[in-house]
């Protein structure tokens, strides 16, 4: 096999090969990668690993190997290029936008006692559990309420990392220590001690996996809430607008739908309304 300089320099170079991965990331799981400069670069520093795993010399053996249905190098190919970048309480204002409609939505539909929110991208789980934070923080005044978090995302890998829910100091510092206290216990280890999440949040998660491309979506009961940020931004918009037509399929009228701040200008969807910075209630 060549050697790993050269193996890059091969695939950063490899237009048709680039191109052929790109195809089959945007019908696999709606991710928009455009042939440029910097995504040559990009996708040749990402898949490096993937092709040394598994005996790879160029993104024709790849695509190949993917086409052929191995499942394995398809999961290592998505995860490699997907993006996680999350903290706990990103885009702050959100959360405190959800504790003020939280009353309101608990009344969509009166006779039903739980409350059910998705968080449709978990990444490794800061934002469901800080949305699990958030809600603990109401419904722990009304117990006749069942809070219930849905986390998904396509990437096994960081599902895995979000259901241990274990995180470096520098992952929690900016939860202010009140909050820290309350829904974390330190746990010491010769690698340093690490910030374990309580039972007490964790409880209210469930994580799965799930495609945003899905033609359907399996869920047997309607949402009061979805979170959906800082996904649409790498999707074409003919896929974003398929996309929110499903979750309003899934969304309760008078539910809300949360997308990144970057977002606000992709919603085109005449069933839901603009009610906060890229907050959108369904009609």
């Amino acid at each position: 096999m060549s050697a790993a300089p050269e193996l890059f320099t091969d695939m950063q170079s490899d237009r048709k090969g680039f191109q052929l991965l790109s195809d089959y990331l945007r019908n696999a799981a709606g991710i928009s990668m455009p042939l440029n400069e910097k995504n040559l670069c990009l996708m040749a520093s990402r898949l490096g690993k993937v092709m040394r795993n598994h005996n790879l010399d160029s993104y024709a053996e790849l695509y190949k190997r993917m086409q052929m249905g191995d499942m394995k190098v398809r999961d290592e190919f998505i995860m490699a290029l997907t993006t996680n970048t999350t903290h706990f309480f990103r885009e702050s204002i959100h959360f405190d936008t959800l504790t003020r409609y939280l009353p309101s939505l608990c009344q969509l539909n009166p006779k039903d006692n739980e409350f059910r929110l998705w968080c449709a991208a978990s990444s490794t789980g800061q934002e469901p559990y800080t949305l699990a934070m958030t809600c603990h923080n109401y419904f722990e005044y009304q117990p006749q309420m069942n809070c219930k978090i849905l986390a998904t995302d396509i990437d096994l890998k960081v599902l895995s990392t979000a259901a241990h829910g274990c995180y470096q100091h520098n992952e929690v510092a900016n939860i202010d220590s009140a909050t820290l206290k309350k829904y974390f216990h330190r746990v010491h280890s010769v690698k340093g001690d690490r910030y374990q999440v309580n039972t007490n949040i964790s409880d209210l998660v469930r994580f799965s996996r799930l495609n945003l491309l899905d033609p359907q979506f399996p869920f047997k009961k309607k949402f009061h809430v979805i979170f959906c940020r800082n996904v649409f931004i790498y999707f074409e918009k003919d896929t974003v607008a398929q996309i929110i037509s499903k979750m309003a399929d899934v969304l309760y009228p008078g539910g809300l739908l949360f997308l990144g701040h970057a977002e606000s200008g992709i919603m085109r969807s005449p069933v839901f309304k603009n009610v906060e910075h890229a907050v959108y209630r369904r009609v």
